[in-house]
């Protein structure tokens, strides 16, 4: 996706180490051409544990919020959506600024994500008054194409621009968002759309720092993405053996999935940090 390390990815300790282990765990592209023999899996070297957990000591280390003891607050809306206050119909312009200075947020951007979902999951169950917790109408939006409707979401949540970190989080929620939206099945398991987010938002937010070292030594594209892959289905494994997400009785709003999905992301980060200590 567009949040690739353009920048080549940050100066912090944590995330260098993440990028050697990409290259410990990949073989920094040996075994791509002149006979050398092909790289096996990550999930067969003993290097991948401590990638994720790099990659969870990175993130943990971008968030002031992660690192607070206790449990994350309830945030309303008005302070996460980005302009604050949500006008039916009108997209939502410039972009919330947070953090300290210092921190690359995480925690902002996985409730904004979940704020998107909530948006897609009351248009698939035709709540106008959750879709309204957004500023939209259901009665415009419920005919439209998927895409358009995912747009309007993503406008009024995200704002018109975003940083290379926003960006992640909302190319996870356009990706997740299109995936609900254009499958005609009814939504059963609600649970799962905020783990499969959480899994697509920290694998992207994650791939702004180690995008360069998996494109080292690649010769085809197709390569670079099975490389990407793996360590997709690497950073989801940890996340589905998480306990489940507790979320509300009944079909959960943009407010309640904000919440669950940020609560939700400071576990799968936990998660990582400790996958290594967990196979011991």
């Amino acid at each position: 996706m567009g949040t690739s390390g353009s920048y080549g990815g940050s100066g912090k300790t944590n995330w260098k180490k993440a990028r050697d282990a990409v290259r410990a765990t990949i073989g920094g592209g040996n075994g791509s051409g002149d006979g050398d023999p092909p790289v096996p899996p990550p999930a067969d070297q003993p290097d991948v544990f401590d990638l994720l957990n790099w990659i969870g000591e990175g993130l943990r280390s971008d968030d002031s919020e992660l690192r607070r003891p206790g449990e994350l607050p309830r945030v309303p809306l008005s302070q996460i959506l980005a302009t604050g206050v949500a006008v039916a119909g009108l997209p939502f312009l410039g972009r919330v600024v947070s953090g300290n200075g210092t921190d690359r947020p995480v925690i902002p951007g996985a409730r904004r994500t979940g704020a998107a979902l909530g948006g897609g999951i009351a248009i698939k169950s035709g709540n106008q008054a959750a879709l309204a917790e957004l500023g939209l109408d259901l009665a415009e939006l419920r005919d439209l194409p998927p895409r358009i409707q995912t747009q309007r979401i993503i406008d009024q949540v995200f704002g018109a621009s975003a940083d290379e970190n926003e960006q992640a989080f909302k190319e996870a929620a356009i990706i997740i968002l299109l995936r609900l939206l254009e499958n005609p099945e009814a939504i059963t398991d609600y649970q799962a759309v905020i783990r499969d987010a959480v899994i697509t938002a920290v694998y992207q937010r994650a791939l702004i720092e180690i995008q360069d070292q998996l494109i080292e030594g690649a010769i085809t594209e197709s390569e670079v993405k099975e490389r990407e892959r793996q360590i997709r289905e690497l950073i989801a494994d940890v996340i589905r053996a998480q306990p489940s997400m507790q979320l509300a009785e009944g079909v959960p709003t943009p407010q309640e999935c904000s919440h669950v999905m940020a609560v939700a992301t400071l576990h799968a980060i936990n998660a990582l940090r400790v996958a290594k200590d967990e196979t011991v």
